[in-house]
């Protein structure tokens, strides 16, 4: 409670301050008392909020107990005293949009307002035609396109250079962008002028039985490969010979990244990718931060990041990075060209594929690469 001592008199407040930061603060723990209560009394544990939005799931008919987890909802608040808005209890359904976002359990799909994503693409138009852009119209976009990674999830990664370039502005103030997060609002650019608003749930039940798990390896003499052991498949690439002859190598991790890319690119691989989550195997610690982020400091390394987080994006990826060690690396030797080794290891059965590389930077770019 809020409220003022006016000589002899108190004065409090009926209701929470509009626009004060205690009372978000004061109503989410409101809130989330009562989360707490609706999922002891419909012993329903799919229930979550969002300040004064509740949802929850619940199976369907025949037994029908979504409907009781409303209704016992709807009593509960009644019994309580928290007043509830007619119009705004939906449900229940298989079809509902939930904080601006359409949710499909039948189609197991997320779908995101059209005109948002119009919204999205007139900005990222304004904001690149400009040379100086009000922070305003940067923030605005950018809201949008945070949103909008709610069903496209790789597309936080471009979010990151325009959002620390307005770090610490106002409103009013003007901001010059930089190439490269230019380059990043480009991404998106191209990505939403195909994108029809729909992204699948993507499969992943928190175990890796319906996940698909690649081993990547480079080595700065040789090449560098990737392996997926639940195709029997792998991607070998061998450096131009200018870049092993080079005295300057290129950097472990770009190294390390590049056949991580190559197998976003395999068409066969990348049709299984879709909608699913994917654990890529890498013995370099650079290399795992790099992917888990999509992100990097290093304009070169950001060359490959961007297309792969396009690729990512369009097929709708989960992507983790785990550290593994050497000796436990099953694509070390494949990296080395020592394939007799490998299908010693792991089986005869292995097969060589090929990745499509169009969209991807070409392997001579690595002769001009710094360390």
């Amino acid at each position: 409670m809020t409220g003022i001592k006016f000589g002899s008199a108190v004065l409090i407040d009926l209701v929470l301050p509009f626009g004060a930061s205690v009372s978000c603060k004061i109503f989410e723990c409101f809130s989330t008392f009562l989360n707490w209560i609706f999922k002891r009394v419909t012993d329903c544990p799919d229930i979550g909020h969002y300040l004064d939005d509740f949802f929850g799931m619940a199976a369907p008919a025949p037994c029908k107990k979504a409907g009781q987890v409303l209704d016992t909802m709807k009593e509960t608040a009644i019994e309580l005293g928290v007043p509830l808005h007619p119009q705004k209890c939906e449900g229940p359904c298989t079809s509902l949009i939930i904080l601006g976002m359409g949710v499909d359990t039948v189609a197991q799909t997320v779908f995101a307002p059209p005109d948002k994503v119009t919204r999205a693409l007139v900005g990222i138009r304004q904001i690149l035609r400009l040379h100086q852009v009000r922070v305003q119209l940067i923030m605005s976009t950018l809201g949008l396109l945070s949103f909008l990674t709610k069903a496209v999830a790789p597309g936080r990664a471009f979010l990151h250079r325009p959002f620390k370039a307005i770090r610490g502005m106002t409103k009013s103030q003007f901001c010059q962008l930089s190439n490269e997060a230019k380059k990043d609002l480009e991404s998106w650019q191209t990505f939403l002028k195909s994108y029809n608003g729909l992204s699948y749930f993507v499969m992943d039940d928190g175990t890796q039985g319906r996940s698909y798990m690649l081993f990547s390896d480079a080595c700065t003499s040789h090449g560098a490969a990737v392996w997926c052991g639940k195709f029997g498949e792998y991607v070998y690439i061998k450096w131009p010979q200018a870049v092993i002859n080079n005295d300057r190598k290129p950097s472990t991790c770009l190294l390390e990244l590049i056949p991580i890319c190559y197998a976003f690119f395999v068409p066969k691989w990348s049709l299984k990718f879709a909608n699913r989550q994917v654990t890529i195997f890498c013995d370099n610690m650079s290399t795992c931060r790099v992917v888990s982020k999509l992100a990097s400091r290093v304009s070169d390394i950001s060359d490959w990041l961007r297309p792969l987080t396009m690729r990512l994006m369009h097929l709708n990826v989960k992507l983790n990075a785990q550290f593994v060690p050497t000796d436990r690396q099953l694509a070390d030797s494949l990296s080395r060209g020592r394939f007799d080794i490998f299908r010693a290891q792991i089986g005869t059965g292995q097969k060589q594929v090929y990745a499509v590389t169009h969209g991807l930077p070409s392997l001579q770019t690595l002769i001009r690469t710094k360390d």
